[in-house]
């Protein structure tokens, strides 16, 4: 693969070059590896971008990924290299992150049918099952409720304002709210008034 990494400027016929930096960490590839960004190796970082029919100028300027970069996620600066060797004071162009597989840039084109009316995404740099899509949206909530006075987490509070709004029974001031097997007690409340009720007061 080549010409993964692009650019757009608006002055035609200069010299461009990306860096690029592993978004985990911050550090910078220098050719060899990962590295510490410090200005004295600033020209090590340099991988050339050029710009396409540049005998009619386009301003339109690609970069290659270097091969051997392992997946995950990136960032790509460009700049229009100022002096002799690539510096930190050079012109920064624009910014982009690339989500990296190790041997494409995954986006759209990564998606693909999974069966009848279901799809799987392909993340780079996250094991299977464990990206962010499918720990959040996907994978079920443990229940749980906190005890009266406590903080809840996140879990406990949406499982205990569903079983408030959709799962209880009430007996004279008494609200019972059950767990989602429709037995177990999560929560009591005391209401004021068994005819009129103003207001309710979590008891356990």
């Amino acid at each position: 693969m080549a010409n993964e990494l692009k650019a757009r400027y608006a002055t035609f016929g200069l010299t461009v070059y990306a860096v690029l930096i592993r978004a985990s960490d911050g550090q910078a590839y220098n050719g060899a590896g990962f590295v510490t960004v410090s200005a004295a190796a600033w020209p090590s970082y340099f991988i050339p971008a050029y710009e396409q029919d540049a005998a009619n100028g386009t301003g339109v300027y690609y970069a290659s990924m270097p091969a051997n970069i392992p997946a995950g996620l990136y960032e790509i600066w460009f700049f229009r290299r100022v002096g002799a060797t690539a510096a930190p004071s050079d012109t920064l162009i624009t910014q982009q992150y690339l989500d990296w597989s190790g041997t494409v840039e995954l986006g759209l084109s990564s998606i693909t049918a999974g069966g009848t009316g279901t799809f799987s995404v392909t993340v780079g740099g996250y094991a299977a099952g464990k990206d962010p899509y499918t720990l959040v949206v996907k994978t079920p909530m443990t229940e749980g409720y906190a005890p009266k006075n406590t903080q809840p987490t996140l879990e406990q509070m949406s499982y205990m304002c569903w079983s408030a709004l959709s799962e209880f029974g009430v007996n004279g001031t008494s609200i019972v709210c059950r767990k989602i097997d429709d037995a177990t007690t999560a929560m009591t409340f005391s209401l004021d008034s068994a005819t009129l009720p103003t207001n309710r007061t979590r008891v356990a």
